[in-house]
């Protein structure tokens, strides 16, 4: 990386040569924390808990971005001062957002509903 300044196609793969390894290692660190609870007397309940805990941490990631990105729309829609482009980004914003927040809330039921049959 600091070989490449200035070079941006050089800069641009170092960037995602660093990325590859820091998603690396956290799929690593994952099958990691998976081998230990394996090796535990209660795989099954420990597996379920951490695939429920780990979609809840995504979904409010998500969360997160959802509400992040409706501020951006509002944003662009206040500041606009009655700019077509502007307006029809925000309304682009606003659809996309309502698309994902369905999706997430149907991952989760997804997610529940699997865990409760294995469980219950």
């Amino acid at each position: 990386m600091v070989t490449a300044v200035g070079e941006e196609e050089k800069t641009k793969a170092a960037r995602q040569g660093i990325l590859n390894v820091v998603l690396a290692l956290i799929f690593i660190k994952i099958i990691d924390y998976l081998y230990y609870i394996a090796l535990g007397p209660n795989f099954t309940g420990n597996a379920i808990t951490f695939i429920v805990q780990a979609s809840k941490f995504i979904a409010y990631l998500i969360g997160a971005s959802i509400i992040l990105s409706l501020l951006y729309a509002g944003y662009l829609m206040v500041t606009g001062a009655g700019s077509e482009e502007n307006y029809t980004k925000a309304k682009n914003i606003v659809k996309s957002v309502f698309i994902v927040a369905l999706l997430v809330l149907l991952f989760m039921l997804i997610i529940y509903q699997i865990f409760n049959d294995i469980v219950g």
